[in-house]
């Protein structure tokens, strides 16, 4: 698999510097370059793969973890209107929660990025909804075959942030 990160996927210049400002109308992370180096080595085993990277390649994990967690749809509503992000968000859970569990859970996804060794190209198009895929290089030709929905976000990523993800009512009359 092949880092890619999104803004490179799109054709875009990656923003040179992370703005991890909480609730900022023109914040593009959860978390800073800084942040993410002391979470990911005092929180997770095995970092190897995250240390090898390059500097702009961790800035391309985080912001393609970012951009994966911002994805999806969450309970309560964004704080204020003009944030950039998902987050905050009114919940039951305060900022300071909200803000440490984001920063962890991007770290958390960043780091199996790393392990990855990038974007998990199989991920993105289970979780887009496709069947099957055929990818032809010269003679040689790749089938897939993919069965249910699927998600970018690594499980553990998925179950920590399960506090935010509404949770459906079910009514019987």
């Amino acid at each position: 698999m092949i880092f890619s990160p999104f803004f490179v996927r799109q054709g875009l210049s990656m923003p040179a510097t992370l703005n991890a400002t909480w609730g900022a109308d023109d914040a593009n992370s959860y978390v800073s370059l800084a942040e993410a180096e002391t979470i990911i080595s005092e929180h997770f085993m095995n970092s190897t793969a995250w240390a090898t990277l390059s500097e702009d390649k961790k800035t391309g994990a985080i912001l393609e973890s970012t951009r994966a967690i911002h994805s999806f749809q969450y309970a309560g509503e964004k704080e204020d209107t003009n944030q950039s992000m998902a987050f905050p968000r009114s919940v039951a859970l305060t900022d300071d929660e909200q803000q440490d569990l984001l920063k962890h859970a991007v770290c958390e996804q960043a780091l199996h990025l790393a392990r990855l060794g990038g974007v998990d190209e199989h991920a993105l198009r289970r979780a887009a909804g496709l069947k099957s895929a055929t990818e032809r290089i010269g003679p040689l030709t790749d089938s897939y075959e993919y069965r249910g929905g699927g998600s970018v976000l690594a499980p553990e990523v998925k179950w920590a942030l399960r506090p935010f993800f509404a949770t459906p009512r079910v009514e019987r009359g």
